[in-house]
């Protein structure tokens, strides 16, 4: 792409974008190519991001900021590093979004709107959605390691407490 020809709105994007350690894969035209279909998106504190059950298109790269996730009401996490991805899962199955994302502060994100990405030529398309793919399948595994962890540490507590149960209840035997 000619650097003449890049609008200089898109700089910023493309200068927020090299500093994003998920894109650190892409060069600098396939960067320029991506922030075509991106915006930067500030959010003030509470403010929703978007809502469990939308169907939506957006991926979000948190720049600054914070973020909470809710399912159902709960929070199941809080986001706070540059790079920090969320909203891909809906992407990639075509559900609707599972969880609600709220800003916790002010907060910046970068937001690629990937159906921007269906009026590319095919081969840059498919060049795109591989990336993505990848630094997706790199995110959710984390997020599954992360998630195993919790899982485990979880059923230990568990076990640990029906240990503490059965000996509370030979050594000290409620009277009748």
């Amino acid at each position: 792409m000619d650097h003449r020809q890049y609008p200089e709105e898109n700089r910023l994007l493309l200068d927020i974008a090299k500093g994003l350690p998920l894109f650190s894969s892409f060069d600098d035209d396939a960067l320029k190519a991506l922030t075509c279909y991106c915006r930067l998106r500030k959010y003030g504190d509470g403010s929703p991001i978007f809502n469990q059950g939308e169907y939506d298109n957006r991926i979000f790269f948190l720049i600054s900021g914070a973020v909470r996730v809710f399912r159902d009401g709960v929070i199941i996490s809080v986001l706070r590093r540059s790079g920090d991805v969320f909203g891909e899962m809906s992407l990639l199955d075509g559900r609707p979004r599972s969880a609600t994302v709220v800003a916790e502060g002010e907060t910046r994100c970068l937001v690629l709107d990937a159906s921007c990405l269906d009026t590319l030529p095919e081969l840059c398309r498919d060049n795109f959605r591989y990336i993505l793919h990848r630094v997706f399948t790199t995110v959710l595994s984390q997020r599954l390691r992360a998630t195993t962890e919790e899982l485990l540490s979880a059923r230990r507590e568990i076990e640990r407490l029906k240990f503490e149960n059965r000996h509370l209840a030979v050594s000290d035997p409620v009277p009748y």
